[in-house]
């Protein structure tokens, strides 16, 4: 259900789709407009952009390729796999590698989204590793949390790890709240 709204609010509106299992760091003001970014080879829908003037072009792909491939029981096939289909066709190649503006639309690296990536979403709550982590976030304009692998990891509020240390950066209000496990 999420991999279709998202990609039918984008073509209504336009702008920026962000799970909600993301920490935005910077400002996307000096992004331009109509990106995704790459995370270990695929394409990740977790943070799109799309100007009003050209939602329609992109999206109109997408929806067309959903409703003709759409399986609900591959997890996958909505999201990442639909992306590499359509985006395979925008660039004119096969290889996500490849893929960095395509036709006005812009393919960043995964450091700037996904610098912990989903294979990794554990390295984000170890207190061990909390400045290599630290700095390797530092490029990037968003983190994501990979909630549906984290959901069930637990912090003490005065945790040092790299999790915690971006909630109270970013997200102060909410740590403030915090009274024994985040």
């Amino acid at each position: 259900t999420s991999d279709a709204l998202r990609l039918l609010l984008l073509w209504k509106y336009g702008g920026t789709y962000l799970d909600t299992d993301m920490i935005v760091r910077r400002n996307f003001k000096h992004l331009p407009q109509n990106f995704i970014c790459k995370d270990h080879g695929f394409l990740n829908g977790a943070i799109m952009n799309l100007s009003k003037k050209s939602r329609a072009k992109f999206t109109q792909k997408l929806i067309e390729d959903m409703i003709e491939n759409f399986d609900g029981n591959a997890w996958g096939t909505n999201g990442p796999i639909l992306l590499q289909r359509v985006f395979k066709e925008i660039c004119k190649t096969n290889d996500v590698k490849e893929m960095n503006e395509c036709d006005g639309f812009h393919i960043f690296p995964q450091d700037v989204c996904y610098p912990v990536g989903g294979l990794k979403w554990e390295q984000l709550f170890d207190e061990q590793i909390t400045d290599e982590i630290v700095h390797k976030l530092s490029d990037s304009f968003v983190v994501h949390f990979w909630n549906k692998l984290s959901q069930n990891k637990k912090l003490k509020c005065n945790s040092s790890a790299a999790y915690t240390h971006l909630a109270l950066q970013f997200c102060p209000k909410t740590m403030a709240l915090c009274k024994d496990v985040f």
